[in-house]
């Protein structure tokens, strides 16, 4: 199965990713589906509006059209995406009104019966889960049944929180955070409590008891499988689960277990945050700190104007090459030299692009720069060639690339 890039969550949006990602996996892979259609023809005439002229359908809706492949469906009830045929279906009975059936896929697989063969959500036909909600504060358990009323088994996401890491030494720029999750599966099933927990045992029953549908769940989200559909997540950790019977609904119970949701998020940078360098500057100071000279901007080097290595003998070609003297372009032509043997031989540009080549002893004290001259570099000769040839003088090169800077 493909693996969604590795790309830190951002933190802004961290928690309704994955509050809507724990949610679609456990829909799409338990949730009820609408009686199946025969084609896109059949969806659009499929009723959507019911008496009062309000949609019917709730985001969690879920329908197929038979065939092979299965094309699956989502009803978004505020959608107005144009009708394409294929994709977006717009019903017959909507008319200048959102709500549209949306094609989906998913990489996610499962099977929900054991031994079968998995497959991807979107081929999935049927499920038993009737509610799947993320719950956006603390309820009590009345509050939770009274927005089910009928709807079991039904799923409920609790987001407990967040417990951030740094994860670049302090700067408060990016985390490794663990969210806490609550995930509490309500099954009832009128022949006893036990049942509600382990599913009745006649043939056919709608209610595969808690404890199947925890199992199924953890097949989903646990490990590494959403990494598959949100980059950001790292794994996902399975947490200690208990069973406790509803004291709001007879023979219900309630199976509660606890994620943890492992994740890397960042406070990515902003667009007028990047900014682009204008030249990268070296000094012979940064790679010698013994040496005197200082930064001077309105004279440095370019390119060029020095040997390129390795010469065979002693009479070289400079190359050709670019200076700033004085804040005022200079062009070298670039030419041949004799060098002499058992030297240092430093190069001096003059104003009007003139090379002048002055040598003395090995290791010797560099000799005067001529006035309104810029000292490019000095050269190193054995008995028989040119060995070394460095830069003196700044060099300043053109530079396109981003330079970033960490918030």
């Amino acid at each position: 199965m493909p693996t969604v890039e590795d790309t830190p969550l951002d933190t802004r949006l961290a928690e309704n990713t994955l509050e809507d990602a724990i949610h679609d996996a456990i829909l799409y892979s338990l949730g009820r589906r609408l009686p199946p259609v025969a084609s896109i023809a059949a969806l659009r005439a499929l009723p959507s509006i019911g008496p009062g002229g309000t949609s019917q359908f709730d985001d969690d809706f879920l329908i197929c059209i038979s065939g092979s492949p299965v094309l699956s469906f989502r009803w978004h009830g505020s959608s107005t995406a144009t009708d394409d045929g294929s994709s977006v279906v717009q019903p017959s009975d909507v008319v200048g009104l959102p709500g549209r059936w949306l094609a989906w896929t998913s990489v996610l697989r499962f099977s929900p019966v054991v031994g079968d063969n998995d497959t991807t959500l979107d081929q999935l036909t049927s499920g038993t889960v009737q509610r799947v909600l993320v719950l956006d504060k603390d309820m009590s358990e009345q509050d939770m049944l009274n927005l089910i009323a009928a709807d079991i088994p039904a799923v409920f996401i609790v987001a407990e929180g967040d417990r951030p890491a740094d994860a670049t030494l302090m700067t408060g720029h990016r985390w490794l955070t663990a969210y806490d999750f609550t995930i509490m599966i309500v099954e009832q099933n009128l022949r006893g409590d036990r049942r509600a927990a382990q599913g009745s045992d006649i043939a056919n029953d709608p209610n595969p008891g808690a404890n199947a549908l925890d199992g199924h769940i953890k097949t989903i989200l646990s490990g590494t499988n959403l990494t598959h559909v949100v980059g950001g997540i790292r794994t996902v950790q399975l947490g200690p689960a208990k069973n406790w019977v509803s004291v709001g609904g007879q023979r219900r119970v309630v199976r509660q277990r606890d994620y943890v949701v492992i994740v890397s998020e960042e406070f990515p940078n902003a667009p007028n945050d990047i900014v682009a360098a204008d030249e990268v500057d070296v000094t012979q100071e940064m790679a010698a700190p013994a040496a005197d000279d200082t930064v001077d901007t309105a004279n440095y080097v370019v390119a060029g104007c020095l040997v390129p290595l390795p010469p065979v003998n002693l009479s070289c070609t400079v190359a050709a090459g670019q200076a700033v003297i004085g804040g005022v372009v200079v062009n070298y032509a670039g030419g041949s030299h004799v060098f002499p043997a058992w030297s240092d031989v430093y190069h001096d540009l003059a104003p009007g692009g003139v090379m002048t080549f002055t040598a003395v002893g090995r290791d010797l004290n560099p000799p005067a720069v001529a006035p309104g001259s810029l000292r490019i570099g000095v050269s190193r000769t054995n008995g028989v060639q040119v060995f070394a040839s460095v830069y003196v003088a700044m060099q300043r090169t053109p530079y396109s690339g981003p330079w970033v800077i960490d918030l």
